[in-house]
């Protein structure tokens, strides 16, 4: 996969999957033929890199993370893959009304002063159920950064280089981006780091522990947004 800037705007080839382009600032997408005759191919294709690279160029960068909500504010999880953030999600909207789960594993983030929205309009292709797109966007009031643990469920607040460190690893298309959308997408982590608090939370795989690790996740919202680690 390669991303290079073509006239009007930037060329995306897909091995196996062809060429897709980003035009207009991110408003709109082309497909450069041949357009591949496997259709799941194809849509898991036009809705990766080329749509996470649309956005970005709109300001709108995505993290490799899935996002809850409870009382109309959000919650993103960070973790790699098999680290159990969907799961988690999964689990905490299986609770009843309390939890709002938004997205699976791709998370839609913008920054406007004063802090950060969660936007949850964004095709999930591992998930075939409904997710719950019904706000435009909620704000981000903290994100987790899932540490995989054999003990005790718990938080550690990190400080803001640290949750820089996180957020820029956890972008994702990030290596596709062009210098002018990297240095955009460096200054939106570095605002998100700054003005939302990011905890590493120690996560251990054992269902008996989920009721302990959505408290700690309550326990987030209930702390006034000024209380932000530095």
């Amino acid at each position: 996969m390669e991303c290079r800037a073509v006239a009007g705007g930037l060329l995306v080839s897909i091995e196996s999957a062809g060429e897709y382009l980003v035009l207009d600032g991110g408003r709109s997408l082309a497909v450069r033929p041949p357009r591949p005759a496997d259709h799941e191919l194809y849509e898991e294709a036009i809705l990766g890199p080329p749509l996470l690279l649309a956005l970005a160029q709109r300001g709108t960068f995505c993290l490799h993370a899935s996002s809850v909500a409870r009382n109309g504010e959000a919650i993103a999880v960070l973790g790699d893959s098999g680290e159990g953030k969907s799961t988690l999600a999964r689990w905490l909207s299986g609770r009843g009304d309390a939890w709002r789960r938004l997205t699976d594993d791709i998370t839609p983030l913008s920054f406007h002063p004063p802090g950060a929205r969660v936007l949850p309009a964004f095709p999930q292709l591992k998930v075939r159920e409904r997710l719950d797109t019904s706000d435009a966007s909620l704000p981000l009031r903290a994100w987790v950064r899932l540490v995989p643990s054999n003990g005790e469920p718990r938080l550690e607040a990190m400080r803001a280089s640290e949750r820089l460190v996180e957020l820029s690893r956890g972008l994702a298309a990030a290596r596709l981006f062009p210098a002018a959308i990297a240095e955009s997408a460096f200054e939106t982590c570095g605002n998100v780091a700054q003005h939302v608090p990011g905890y590493r939370l120690a996560y251990p795989h054992r269902r008996e522990e989920l009721g302990q690790v959505e408290a700690l996740l309550a326990s987030l919202l209930a702390k006034q947004p000024e209380g932000s680690p530095r």
